[in-house]
């Protein structure tokens, strides 16, 4: 298997996981009441030492075998989304998570989780990371996943 069919196979196994169970369904426009994140930046280019520090921090962060959680975001017709993470070390995961809220200020980092990846298997760990948005009015919240690849 191709690095790249990898890579799209795990974004597909992450997005499946990620939908949650409901005996409901509803239809919704693609991309209705989200960020038009294909057009804006997210992730800022400065400050270049905020690279550098995210950098070094992914890069010293002993990764786990097991899953732990580090949160969830609540919708209100699915299941919640939980964030898990191969980083368990809180302080480790705390350092890369502050950083990415630096470097990405519109998100709100509490609908952001993250797993350090090797996807082009280069020997250079990325981050994969995920973000929830929450889309809809004040009586129902729909969740919208995102990933991007940090390399």
């Amino acid at each position: 298997m191709t690095k790249a069919a990898r890579a799209l196979v795990l974004l597909t196994f992450l997005g499946v996981c990620a939908t949650g169970a409901s005996s409901e369904v509803r239809f919704k426009s693609y991309y209705s009441g989200i960020p038009d994140y294909e057009s804006t930046t997210v992730f800022q280019a400065e400050p270049a030492r905020s690279h550098l520090e995210l950098r070094a921090a992914v890069r010293n962060a002993v990764t786990a075998t097991v899953l732990c959680v580090r949160g969830q975001v609540k919708a209100t017709v699915v299941a919640p989304h939980v964030f898990t993470t191969n980083i368990c070390d809180p302080s480790s995961y705390s350092a890369i998570k502050t950083l990415l809220a630096r470097l990405a200020p519109s998100l709100d980092p509490s609908r952001l989780g993250f797993r350090k990846v090797d996807l082009d298997e280069d020997g250079e760990p990325e981050l994969l990371i995920e973000y929830v948005d929450l889309i809809g009015d004040d009586q129902v919240k729909d969740p919208y996943l995102s990933l991007w690849f940090l390399a």
